[in-house]
């Protein structure tokens, strides 16, 4: 079997780490994948790495993941006015791109074109003028935090995405919803993304180890941005080191700088400043976790939540909020902690670890060996492979 792969950006965040953990994980099963990029950058740079060919094609996306954010909201809302300005621009460049990808496809003897993600329209467009089937993988969790404008509206691309598929994988149950609604599609399945194969899990349960010498140390690891929740950890820690003056809080990600400079003022404002440590951006997030106890997703509208699993991975405890995808992730009261409202309430959570930190480590325990058995890319291959093998003859 042969996958061309639609990727709609060239970077090396969560879409296409676990684009590169899907191609892994499918050469087992004597899967050829090829990648299609609209530019070079890391990704392209890696894929040239491992042998994997690709093309880079000016593909255009049809939707704005458009963040509402207080600080810049008048240039958000400037840019997302010009970007829908130029939607029927983008159409013709998409139709202009198809001779060359559809050369590509028959150089490569492609079966399958694999669309990963419901941001750009071009494998749908070149699944239908090559007569290939067409995977969507809806990675994009719709809401309010991080709303997605579609250039000929969301309905609208939603039936298209419907009608014209063979298959549509969603990342959880509420990524599926949130872009579906209540009525999925009949040809629609749920597929966590692996994080890492089994062997490295072992090896990650040995080599990272929780420590006694240091305070008990919190870790949200994730852009820097309203929707992920820092403030609100920064709050809970405030709120936390009334009682428990020995705790501290790592913030690893990079943002936008006014909103990591009203971060640091709030936790200076708060007495925590000291408490807090803003490490910019990690590639490695395993660097992460090896610091702290435990780890927060204070997002209330994470699609899968790749960085919880990894750090279940890690063997750290989880405390999320309790919406979309984290319950689906954390087991209450197994793997982690649940919790619903605001600063206060997460920082009761967070109190309760402080407290037992024998208990929080074998919630830890728990959480690393239930992702070495939901969170695999092995898991995560044979189940988007299972899929693959309903319409194409390998």
């Amino acid at each position: 079997m042969r996958l061309a792969f639609i990727t709609h950006y060239s970077e090396l965040y969560g879409a296409n780490r676990s684009l590169l953990d899907l191609i892994a994980g499918l050469s087992a099963y004597g899967v050829q994948s090829h990648v299609i990029a609209p530019q070079d950058g890391p990704l392209t740079e890696t894929l040239r790495a491992r042998t994997i060919p690709y093309a880079v094609v000016p593909i255009q996306k049809w939707m704005l993941s458009y963040r509402p954010n207080p600080v810049d909201s008048p240039r958000q809302l400037m840019r997302r006015s010009y970007y829908q300005a130029l939607a029927g621009g983008r159409l013709a460049r998409n139709l202009a791109c198809l001779p060359a990808l559809i050369k590509r496809l028959r150089d490569w003897e492609i079966d399958v074109i694999y669309s990963n993600s419901l941001v750009t329209p071009a494998g749908m467009l070149l699944a239908g003028a090559a007569r290939r089937p067409h995977v969507w993988h809806v990675r994009e969790y719709d809401s309010p935090d991080w709303p997605l404008h579609a250039d000929w509206g969301g309905q609208f691309s939603r039936q298209l995405a419907r009608r014209t598929a063979a298959a549509i994988i969603a990342n959880s149950r509420a990524t599926l919803a949130a872009n579906f609604g209540p009525d999925s599609p009949a040809n629609a399945h749920v597929i966590y993304n692996g994080v890492l194969s089994p062997a490295e899990f072992d090896r990650l349960r040995v080599g990272v180890a929780s420590s006694s010498a240091r305070p008990f140390t919190f870790a949200l690891v994730g852009l820097l941005h309203p929707g992920k929740g820092q403030a609100e950890a920064i709050r809970a820690l405030a709120q936390l080191a009334e009682e428990h003056p020995h705790v501290r809080l790592l913030l690893a990600g990079s943002g936008n700088q006014e909103y990591e400079q009203t971060l640091r003022r709030l936790a200076a404002e708060l007495g925590v400043a000291g408490r807090v440590e803003f490490m910019g951006y990690v590639g490695d997030p395993f660097a992460v976790y090896a610091q702290a106890d435990a780890a927060l997703t204070c997002s209330r509208h994470e699609g899968m939540g790749r960085t919880t699993a990894e750090a279940m991975a890690a063997g750290r405890p989880v405390i999320g909020y309790d919406g979309g995808g984290t319950p689906e992730v954390i087991i209450d009261g197994h793997t982690g902690l649940l919790y619903r409202g605001g600063a206060a309430e997460l920082a009761a959570a967070m109190a309760r670890f402080v407290a037992e930190p024998e208990w929080a480590a074998r919630l830890g325990e728990n959480g690393w060996a239930v992702a070495r058995e939901r969170f695999s890319i092995e898991r995560y291959a044979q189940e988007v492979f299972e899929v693959l093998q309903k319409f194409v003859q390998s």
